[in-house]
């Protein structure tokens, strides 16, 4: 297995455990406006070691000399998970009651966090593989279905013959600064469709939504 480290100046600082370590629902380096990624399901990602995905998204950053997200008015990234378990790349998520609730919470998270951001546009890749299971072709439904509903606009580097995002580890580096140049030209705070004090979303599917993401997670642990 390959150990990948951060690029210097790409370092995260936050990320988002559930109590005992099963689950990552966010990882990011702060900021006010940050470039947001949905990928798949967290491997081994922590403060001091990216995934392959993660390496990857930050690596085409980094070869773009460190000027693409300033350029583009981003201050910072921001990884959310199509489902929050962390589980070895290639294992498959069984549908469980644990996996279920799980699956809930992280878009109960999602929701919050995209509305309490003001985010306009995400990068999709949470990839496809032979190892998926009805729970994971349940949470990318469910994912598409929230931002559709939230008014949020979606981009990949390409899809698949599925028209699943490509999971950004198989993607170019161009195709990746691509995909980022198109999705900050409509990525545009305070203008789009989720913005809680004038569109009077209050809930989706029965998740009350709040500015405060964390209120949600009052009993977990912040690494």
């Amino acid at each position: 297995m390959v150990n990948y480290s951060y690029l210097k100046g790409f370092e995260p600082d936050y990320i988002r455990y559930d109590g005992d370590d099963d689950a990552c629902y966010l990882l990011e380096k702060e900021g006010q406006r940050p470039l947001v990624v949905i990928g798949p399901h967290p491997v081994k990602s922590d403060l001091r070691m990216p995934d392959r995905n993660t390496y990857r998204l930050l690596k085409a950053l980094g070869d773009a000399n460190h000027h693409l997200l300033s350029d583009l008015k981003y201050d910072s990234w921001a990884i959310l998970n199509v489902h929050p378990l962390r589980a070895e790349e290639f294992e498959p998520i069984d549908y469980s009651l644990k996996n279920h609730a799980l699956l809930q919470e992280n878009i109960c998270y999602i929701a919050n966090y995209l509305v309490s951001r003001d985010i306009g546009a995400v990068l999709l890749s949470w990839g496809e593989n032979e190892t998926d299971t009805e729970m994971l072709n349940e949470a990318r439904k469910q994912i598409q279905d929230l931002l559709n509903e939230l008014g949020i606009e979606q981009y990949a580097c390409s899809r698949n013959s599925s028209g699943e995002p490509i999971s950004l580890f198989y993607a170019g580096n161009q195709a990746i600064q691509n995909a980022i140049i198109d999705m900050a030209s409509t990525n545009k705070s305070k203008g789009s469709n989720i913005n809680l004090d004038s569109n009077g979303l209050l809930k989706y599917k029965n998740i009350e939504l709040v500015v405060v993401p964390e209120r949600y997670f009052e009993n977990n642990v912040v690494a």
